[in-house]
């Protein structure tokens, strides 16, 4: 059965990871989506044609700049790197990420995962 909740989460989370992976060292496109999945140990696997919109949409939200380049094969490229109101959107994405993950990880740990009737 397919979740379209499922979907959004898994979106929200890549765009958080691309956007970390950029605040480490600008990047072209294909690079980013190698990052990505040796990053995330394979479980992250995007195309190079499915990453170009997210980046284009953070371009457009001034979260991401891009220039022309050149990659470490001399191939002229187009390289993303974060604007200053990207990183800012990045602490304070990170922030709420890491205090709805303990928020939900305790709820989890309490009604899921502890035996039936032992909930605080």
């Amino acid at each position: 059965m397919s979740d379209s909740g499922d979907l959004e989460i898994r979106k929200g989370a890549i765009g958080l990871a691309i956007l970390a992976l950029l605040s480490g060292k600008p990047c072209h496109g294909y690079e980013l989506t190698r990052r990505l999945r040796m990053s995330t140990e394979r479980s992250i696997r995007l195309s190079e044609g499915a990453i170009y919109p997210i980046l284009h949409r953070f371009e457009q939200q001034g979260l991401v700049e891009s220039y022309w380049g050149r990659t470490e094969r001399n191939r002229k490229a187009k390289i993303y790197s974060l604007t200053p109101a990207g990183e800012q959107w990045l602490q304070r994405r990170t922030k709420q990420w890491f205090s709805l993950a303990s928020v939900m990880n305790d709820i989890l740990s309490s009604y899921v995962l502890s035996p039936k009737g032992a909930h605080p």
